[in-house]
C-alpha cells in the first residue's frame, strides 16, 4: 500500500525545514511511489507561489522567485519520472501527467500573477446568477 503526501509534506521534502529529513528517508524508505491527488499538487503549487508573493510583500518567510521555478520544475521532473504517483479521483493511479499549467502557458508578469489571484472579478466568473 502506497502513502498519501499532503502539501505540507512536498514542501518539507522540497524547501529546507525541520521536517526535511524525515519526509525524504520516508520516501527513500518506501516501496512504491507516494501518492498525491491532482488537488494536493495544485495546492503545493498554489502554495510556493503564495510564498512568492509574501516575500514581494516584505515577509521573510517568503520565497525567490527562482528557487519557487526551481522547486517547481524538480516536482515536475520527479512527477514525470514517478517518484510521485498523481491519483485520480477514483483511487486509480494516472501517469504520466500532465505539466502544470505554469509550465506550458505563457509566463505572466508578477503584476499579472498577483492580479488574477487576488481580483474579486475572477470569482464573479464562477458564481451561479441565481
Amino acid at each position: 500500500m502506497s502513502a498519501f503526501a499532503d502539501a505540507s509534506f512536498l514542501f518539507a521534502f522540497y524547501f529546507p525545514r525541520a521536517a526535511s529529513e524525515q519526509a525524504v528517508a520516508k520516501v527513500e524508505s518506501s516501496q512504491d511511489a507516494p501518492l498525491i491527488s491532482s488537488l494536493v499538487r495544485y495546492e503545493f503549487q498554489q502554495a510556493v507561489w503564495f510564498k512568492v508573493w509574501l516575500q514581494s510583500q516584505g515577509q521573510p518567510l517568503g520565497l525567490s522567485e527562482t528557487a519557487a521555478q526551481s522547486a517547481l520544475a524538480a516536482f515536475d521532473l520527479d512527477v514525470e519520472q514517478g517518484l510521485w504517483v498523481v491519483s485520480s479521483p477514483d483511487g486509480r493511479a494516472s501517469l504520466p501527467v500532465r505539466r502544470s499549467w505554469r509550465s506550458t502557458t505563457r509566463r505572466a508578469t508578477e503584476h499579472e500573477r498577483w492580479t488574477l489571484c487576488t481580483s474579486p472579478s475572477r470569482f464573479n466568473s464562477v458564481r451561479p446568477n441565481y
